[in-house]
């Protein structure tokens, strides 16, 4: 009788640091991550490497550590995520579509990497933050006559970035091609090689241009071949030797 009676008084405490202990998480997740503020951009800007092909124009800038900061309210490149802001100019008549694996196969979505920030207990404060990088995240498409910018979410390059970007049009294909500077990781090497890039880009413009025109031309060739008459496909064969 005795033991039986000492058992609830030995257990109540035990209860009391349960009910402390889950009082703690739940004021811990309301108080989790909040909305930063306001991100200004004009410094992304400022340094951004743009490129203009028929009528688009392509920006981009690699983010720093800092810039993550502010702008998620977490250091996201602690995660091996490199953030790449992109801004697309659409001067054309059609709408246009940003094809993510053509910049990085392995690219992040934007709720990938906010769940890595995800905390127990805190489910309105994981909420927000889905909110927050999904909405910063590059969205498609780009209307006629429109900009739109957004984050890319890529694995990490050290001091010059190569960023191939594809566009999709009507039937038609916009690719760029830039070497913005990774901040977090400048050297006088990275500097110099990037500057000699910037230099070889300028002498060959008038190359690179022909090249866009050899693609179109090869994209205005037929799919298959064809019987004598061109009345019955056949099969798909195009040989191209450059």
């Amino acid at each position: 009788m005795y033991e039986c009676r000492q058992q609830p008084c030995r257990q109540g405490p035990v209860y009391a640091v349960l009910v402390i202990g889950l009082l703690i998480l739940a004021l811990a997740g309301c108080a989790g991550w909040q909305v930063p503020a306001e991100f200004d951009d004009s410094a992304l800007r400022a340094r951004a490497e743009s490129q203009q092909l028929r009528g688009v124009k392509l920006s981009a800038a690699v983010l720093s550590s800092q810039d993550s900061q502010q702008m998620f309210g977490v250091r996201v490149n602690d995660k091996e995520v490199q953030p790449v802001w992109i801004e697309v100019e659409n001067n054309t008549d059609q709408a246009l579509w940003l094809l993510r694996s053509g910049t990085d196969p392995d690219l992040f979505s934007p709720l990938e990497v906010a769940w890595s920030f995800h905390t127990a207990f805190a489910s309105d404060s994981n909420g927000r933050l889905d909110e927050h990088f999904d909405r910063l995240g590059f969205q498609n498409p780009i209307s006629p006559g429109s900009k739109q910018s957004g984050i890319l979410f890529t694995n990490p390059h050290l001091g010059t970035r190569l960023l191939a970007v594809d566009l999709l049009g009507n039937g038609e294909i916009f690719p760029f091609t830039l070497y913005p500077p990774v901040p977090d990781h400048q050297t006088e090497e990275s500097t110099a090689v990037l500057a000699n890039l910037k230099k070889v880009i300028a002498e060959t413009k008038d190359d690179i241009q022909d090249v866009d025109r050899f693609r179109t031309r090869l994209e205005q060739m037929p799919c298959c071949a064809t019987s004598e008459d061109g009345g019955e496909a056949g099969d798909p064969l195009n040989v191209v030797l450059v």
